[in-house]
C-alpha cells in the first residue's frame, strides 16, 4: 500500500509505503509518484519518503525498488529524506538495493517528525 501526498504550504512531498510491496503495487507507487513530481516544480519541494512499516519485498519486486531510488535521486527536490526503516530484514534489503546512492543524495532521518522540521 502506499500514499503520496502533496503539503503546498510547507513545500513538501511525503510518500509513505506500508505493507508486502507487490510487483503491481510497485508499479501504481511508480506511476503515482511521476504523475506527482510532473504537477509540481521539485526544486520548490523536499520530498520524505516513509517505508517504516514497509516489509520486505520479493526478489520480482527489486527492479522496481532500484527505479523509485533511481527517482529519488534524480529528480532535483530541494532536500530529500528518508525515515529509517523499522525492520531490521528490510532494511538490510534496502541496503543491498541501494544503500550506496540513497545514502550519498538523502538524509537519513528517525521520524517523520524530525524530517518534516529539516524540510
Amino acid at each position: 500500500m502506499h500514499k503520496i501526498e502533496i503539503n503546498d504550504v510547507k513545500k513538501v512531498i511525503i510518500a509513505t509505503v506500508s505493507g508486502f510491496v507487490t510487483v503491481d503495487g510497485a508499479k501504481n507507487y511508480i506511476s503515482d509518484l511521476e504523475k506527482t513530481i510532473k504537477k509540481i516544480n521539485a526544486s520548490e519541494y523536499a520530498f520524505i519518503i516513509d517505508g517504516t512499516e514497509q516489509k520486505t519485498v520479493g526478489q520480482d519486486v527489486v527492479p522496481y525498488l532500484k527505479k523509485a531510488i533511481d527517482i529519488y535521486i534524480e529528480t532535483p527536490f530541494r532536500k530529500k529524506m528518508y525515515i529509517e526503516l523499522k525492520s531490521a530484514v528490510a532494511s538490510s534489503q534496502i541496503k543491498r538495493v541501494g544503500a550506496n546512492p540513497l545514502a550519498q543524495h538523502m538524509i537519513a532521518v528517525e521520524s517523520l517528525e524530525k524530517a518534516l522540521e529539516l524540510a
